[in-house]
Formats: C-alpha cells, sequence, structure tokens
C-alpha cells in the first residue's frame, strides 16, 4: 500500500494497481500512520508526497515488498496443474483485435483456465505480481527478471474514408490526432513527421473513436493495418511504399514464472495465435485470418 501510494502519487493510481478502493487505501494509510505515529505522506497540489519518514519507512518496506512477491512467485512455480487463474493484461487496441482470439483458443483447450483480461494502458508491474502475462508494444527497458518473447511486426498507415481519400487533395488533409499527454509515443512523433502543416480535426486517446471518425469522413487517422482492414471502407492514404511506423508487439512474463504449467500453455497459444494473425494481414488480408482463426476456434469448440 504504502509503496504504491509513493509509486503513483494518489488514491486513485494506487488503487488501480491493487486491485481495491481508494477509500480502503486512503483508510490503511491512515491506519499506518496511526500505528507508527508518523505523518508518513504530505499533500502537494493534490499529490501525494513522502515524507522524511516516508522515505525512511519506503527504504524498509520495499525489500520486504520484494520478499514477499518473491515468495508468491516461488508458489506459483510448484503448481503442475493447467487450470487456475490466468491474468494478461494489454491496451483497449491489441486487446480487442489480438489478445481475445487468442483467449478463446485458451479457453477451448484448457477449459479449467480461469481467464482474466485487464484493459489498460498503464504497465503493470509482472515483478510486483499485477499482472502474469502482458501484451505490450515495446520490449522491457531494464534487465528486470522478465521474459520477453517478440511475435510479431505491427505496422501503422494513414487511413481515412475511401470516399475522403478520393477526394479531398492531400494538403487539405484533416488530421484525427492525439491528446498532448501522449507525445511521447511514437504514433505522436509520426502524424508530426508526415502531417505537421495540416489541420487538426479532432484529439482522441481511444482507437475504436479514431476508426469511426476516419470512417465518417472527419479526417485521416494513422492506424494499425491489421486494424484497419477489418473495416473496407477505410482506404490507405499511402498503399505503395514502407508503413508510417513499425512497432514490434512482445509477449511478456516474469523470469521465475515462465515455467509454470499454465502460464507457459497459455503464452504459447498467445504468441501462436498474434503470429498467425499477423503473417497475410501485413499484406492486406488480416480479416480473412480473423475469420480462418474464428472458424477454427468454433470447429473445435464443436469437437470438445
Amino acid at each position: 500500500m504504502l509503496i504504491e501510494l509513493a509509486r503513483t502519487g494518489s488514491l486513485s493510481g494506487a488503487a488501480r494497481s491493487l486491485g481495491i478502493t481508494h477509500v480502503t487505501v486512503s483508510r490503511r494509510i491512515s491506519n499506518l500512520e496511526a500505528d507508527l505515529a508518523q505523518a508518513l505522506f504530505t499533500r502537494d497540489t493534490g499529490r501525494y508526497v513522502l515524507t522524511d519518514a516516508g522515505h525512511r519507512i519506503l527504504e524498509l518496506a520495499e525489500p520486504m515488498a520484494t520478499s514477499a512477491e518473491a515468495i508468491v512467485r516461488a508458489a506459483s512455480g510448484l503448481q503442475v496443474e493447467l487450470g487456475g487463474p490466468v491474468r494478461v493484461t494489454a491496451t483497449e487496441a491489441v486487446g480487442a483485435y489480438l489478445v481475445v482470439p487468442a483467449l478463446a483458443r485458451i479457453h477451448v483447450r484448457y477449459p479449467e483456465m480461469d481467464l482474466n483480461l485487464i484493459i489498460t494502458q498503464e504497465n503493470l508491474n509482472l515483478a510486483r505480481n499485477a499482472t502474469d502475462l502482458a501484451v505490450r508494444l515495446a520490449r522491457p527497458q531494464s534487465d528486470s527478471g522478465i521474459h520477453a518473447i517478440k511475435v510479431a511486426d505491427l505496422s501503422y498507415r494513414f487511413y481515412g474514408a475511401t470516399s475522403y481519400v478520393k477526394s479531398v487533395p492531400r494538403s487539405d488533409f484533416e488530421v484525427i490526432a492525439y491528446p498532448s499527454e501522449l507525445a511521447a509515443w511514437p504514433e505522436v512523433r509520426a502524424v508530426e513527421r508526415d502531417f505537421a502543416t495540416n489541420r487538426t480535426a479532432l484529439r482522441v486517446n481511444h482507437l475504436g473513436n479514431r476508426i469511426q471518425a476516419a470512417r465518417l469522413g472527419m479526417g485521416i487517422a494513422l492506424l494499425p493495418c491489421i486494424m484497419a482492414a477489418a473495416w473496407p471502407d477505410l482506404t490507405p492514404v499511402d498503399q505503395e511504399g514502407p508503413p508510417a511506423i513499425v512497432r514490434e508487439i512482445y509477449v511478456l512474463v516474469h523470469e521465475d514464472l515462465k515455467d509454470v504449467p499454465r502460464l507457459k500453455a497459455s503464452m504459447n497459444v498467445l504468441c501462436e495465435t498474434i503470429s498467425t494473425l499477423f503473417a497475410p494481414a501485413e499484406a492486406g488480408s488480416g480479416t480473412a485470418t480473423t475469420a480462418a482463426t474464428d472458424a477454427e476456434i468454433a470447429s473445435t469448440a464443436g469437437k470438445s
């Protein structure tokens, strides 16, 4: 509790990370401060900031938390059955288009699995057991005990409604862009690089709404090719040449847990499904691959 509040700086952030309510976080921190007879946090412009006493307590608490988390992972590593909980985290777009087809396969092959999909933009901490598996668009930057498997390249192009792309001059394209808080994303830099002087029609942080705005002719949007291929009324602005950007897709698991049977089996299906979805998708036939996957799932389910 102390560690998460110090890390996030807010009750709501700590609550999301821990899977409890912000009221519970507040109450437990208050109880801890009362037990220790020390103020551990102050409020600074709405954020929780550690006091000197809080820093000292945090230094002692972090090794204890690390040891406790290692014990939990070690206990999980002793489990040999294929049933049990499997928690997967991904962003909204990756979850809907890539992870859910894999979870459907896992459900058919291993019906005793208790599957949980956590959709969030946050990088849930694998070392702190906030999730079991993660599907992310970047390799972990530090050597933090995370086992990473690259499964595919995610290509992006600019798309617009077919009627819009054919009737509006490129110089007059309006752009469906990203909000300023996402400025560090490669997608944002690609928009600024290729359409820096074009007018922005809309800023939105949700892929589904960017797709819908493009389909309604509000402008062009940078979209993952495999996801834009699901909408026949969308046309790429540039059909030839390299994509605007390419991001790498990784499946992640903590090193201590990669051989746990239920997680290893789930990870294998995730990697297999995402790789299968991508082979023809980058050539423009992603919808056919998705349909084939759905048919395979239905056929397998019928045999079980």
